[in-house]
């Protein structure tokens, strides 16, 4: 018979309370549900204009729309999950404004169908960004997305409520914007010269 084992566990970054564990997860999938349908109210509401006026109008909503939500999602995250208010509200901001560009380039290049991206995207970012489970147990149509690096939003999400030393992801906020702004000012264009577009 062996002998008994003894084993020391230590927790670290243990969360303040339950609510903290979901918080990353709800904060993330908040911030890519909000700036989808900011996205899908912008490009309702600009349909009818000129193509100038609704790229400026598609920009300038993400701009103005994500900070407020941001400031709701946050007061009510750090609220009930405790964290730290002023970083998880630019945070939120700051990815809400670049995937709202995001969401609303692809809308407004290729109308209702890429919602058929959006929407998936949007509901299984938690799982591509380790808020419920690892990657690897994802579905495995999902793994060619882990090189996006979506797992860094919860990643910092969890820093801000929790703790740890996850930097803000530049990249991916930055890769999104520059992507979304470039699809707002192709459809722009492509308006402006005449030609033919779905949306």
């Amino acid at each position: 018979m062996a002998s008994p084992v003894a084993l020391t566990a230590e927790t670290v970054n243990p969360s303040a309370n339950p609510a903290a564990r979901i918080a990353p997860f709800v904060a993330g999938f908040a911030t890519a549900l909000a700036a989808m349908v900011g996205a899908i109210i912008g490009w309702v509401g600009t349909r009818g204009l000129g193509s100038l006026r609704a790229l400026r109008l598609r920009v300038i909503f993400a701009v103005v729309a994500m900070p407020v939500a941001a400031l709701v999602m946050a007061s009510i995250v750090t609220g009930f999950a405790g964290g730290a208010f002023v970083g998880l509200w630019l945070a939120i901001a700051l990815l809400g404004i670049a995937f709202g560009w995001f969401a609303a380039g692809a809308l407004a290049l290729v109308g209702p169908v890429a919602l058929l991206v959006l929407v998936p995207l949007v509901f299984w970012q938690a799982v591509l960004g380790g808020a419920q489970v690892q990657m690897t147990a994802a579905p495995v149509w999902l793994h060619w997305l882990a090189p996006l690096g979506i797992d860094q939003i919860g990643a910092h999400y969890r820093s801000l409520i929790i703790a740890g030393g996850h930097p803000f992801p530049w990249g991916l906020a930055a890769g999104a914007a520059v992507l979304g702004l470039g699809m707002l000012i192709l459809r722009a264009l492509l308006v402006r010269g005449r030609i033919p577009v779905t949306a």
